[in-house]
């Protein structure tokens, strides 16, 4: 039984979200610290819980809160790697964790998890044995893909156990819990969706078409297929490939696509993505693992028509060739063959194809994700 709920409750968020304390300015992960912003309001009181990146100082896609938002940080030691070493401070850094998750989920109403993640888990664990808080775990990645790494299998079955909270996932799934909640991933505000909605109707496909990739440069993302798939084509439809982003491989991207009409930007800030994306025709994202990306929502609203994997959810909100277009493999083939089909349309079915790829953002903004947190999360405060 929950105890007596304010209706304006106390937040814990507890997760591994990169933050750094630099000059008392603290900075957290853009695209989290903007959802967190917009649901803030729903709460009496804000802590979070996170990782501490402050040594790294390539990371771009971090900015401080808005002035008025006043949030309590907790930021852990960041833990975690590839090598023996590194995973075994994971241990070393398992009980530390926990007395200081415990400590801030006692002095709390609703626990906020983003998983997977290890604070997470040990906020998860801690939620089967504590019947006096509202639960609400978000599981970021694939539910239902089967190449999950250990540790997210174990996170995944967990919360499917875990019947006394609420779970938050990435699309619908034959045989859900009743407990396991399909929410779509927030990314625009109203004003934001009603401003990109603008640029819609003027978007054109006459002359050549700029496609664009935007996420961390990987060839888990699909960068390496994109590359590929582009030198196996030969159109003069192709304008510009962006790549927005970055990553450890970049310099090795660049190496390889030396012959193609490619730019990369690095990092750019959300207002410079928003600028560039009324010129882009596509949006690639031949990844090989999802939950639903934002950004898929995001540059939809502008226009921009997703030509994306068929895996996890994205089947679910991308219908191909009516909103957009689906990648059948995962591979540099399927891919170069997808574009082939693209650059085949005439401008009039890709005008209609991205008229439709903008409706598909509606339920992607904070408004109608706040809605859902206060009706179906926080239903049980009074």
């Amino acid at each position: 039984m929950y105890r007596d709920l304010q209706k304006n409750p106390k937040l814990l968020i507890v997760s591994d979200t990169a933050m750094n304390n630099l000059s008392n300015d603290i900075k957290v992960f853009e695209p989290v610290g903007r959802e967190v912003e917009n649901f803030y309001k729903l709460f009496s009181e804000v802590t979070w819980i996170g990782y501490d990146y402050s040594s790294d100082q390539k990371r771009k896609n971090m900015r401080s809160l808005h002035s008025d938002i006043k949030v309590k940080y907790i930021i852990l030691p960041k833990t975690g790697g590839n090598t023996f070493i590194k995973k075994l401070n994971i241990i070393y850094k398992l009980f530390p964790y926990f007395l200081v998750i415990l400590t801030h989920i006692k002095r709390s109403d609703v626990v906020h998890t983003r998983a997977p993640s290890m604070p997470a888990f040990l906020a998860i664990i801690i939620s089967f044995f504590d019947r006096e808080r509202v639960y609400w775990h978000k599981y970021a990645g694939d539910w239902e893909t089967k190449n999950a790494p250990l540790f997210y299998k174990l996170q995944r079955y967990l919360l499917k156990k875990a019947t006394n909270t609420h779970v938050t996932i990435n699309g619908n799934w034959e045989g859900q819990e009743a407990h396991i909640l399909s929410f779509e991933n927030p990314c625009l505000t109203e004003k934001e969706y009603r401003k990109s909605k603008a640029f819609v109707q003027k978007r054109s496909f006459d002359g050549a078409y700029n496609f664009c990739f935007i996420g961390n440069l990987n060839d888990a993302k699909g960068v390496g297929r994109i590359i590929e798939a582009f030198k196996k084509l030969n159109n003069n439809k192709i304008g510009t490939i962006h790549f927005i982003g970055d990553g450890s491989k970049r310099k090795d991207y660049e190496r390889q696509s030396r012959s193609l009409p490619i730019k990369f930007h690095g990092y750019l800030l959300r207002e410079q993505i928003q600028e560039l994306l009324p010129t882009m025709h596509f949006l690639l994202l031949p990844s090989a693992s999802e939950g639903f990306p934002k950004v898929v929502a995001e540059a939809a609203s502008f226009g921009v028509i997703p030509i994306v994997s068929s895996i996890s959810s994205l089947p679910q909100y991308i219908q191909d060739e009516e909103n957009g277009f689906l990648i059948k493999e995962v591979t540099s083939d399927s891919l170069a063959l997808t574009i082939q089909k693209v650059l085949d349309f005439n401008k009039n079915m890709l005008k209609s194809i991205s008229e439709q790829s903008a409706q598909l953002p509606k339920k992607f903004t904070y408004t109608y994700y706040n809605d859902r947190i206060r009706n179906e999360i926080l239903k049980e405060i009074k």
